[in-house]
């Protein structure tokens, strides 16, 4: 493990974080029980991650970047069904993209173990 964890790497780590606890407060506004495990699971998937990365672990890295294709999938499918405006669409997919640029930098890539 590398001593000196990359700002971009801390910055993706909180990121995460802040998204698993986002959707952890949502379980509890859900009144279906197989939504809340849905919400719950994406919620652990999102800390877990967030771990990984602070830990500088190559499957922190690789799950991050999945949840990222997800958000931007998500964004698109918005974007292409005229449910968000591309304005709307920009600002929403600001951070995904961020995350799979900072994550498969190069000299990002070699500080995983």
């Amino acid at each position: 493990m590398v001593e000196e964890r990359p700002p971009a790497v801390v910055l993706v780590a909180a990121w995460q974080a802040l998204i698993g606890c986002i959707w952890l407060y949502q379980v509890g506004m859900t009144a279906e029980p197989f939504y809340k495990v849905l919400i719950a699971g994406l919620a652990i998937s999102h800390l877990y991650a967030s771990v990984g990365l602070y830990y500088l672990c190559e499957w922190g890295r690789q799950r991050t970047v999945q949840l990222a294709m997800l958000d931007v999938l998500t964004v698109l499918q918005l974007l292409l069904s005229n449910h968000l405006s591309p304005f709307g669409a920009l600002l929403w997919i600001g951070m995904p993209l961020y995350v799979l640029h900072a994550l498969n930098d190069a000299d990002v890539r070699r500080r995983f173990s």
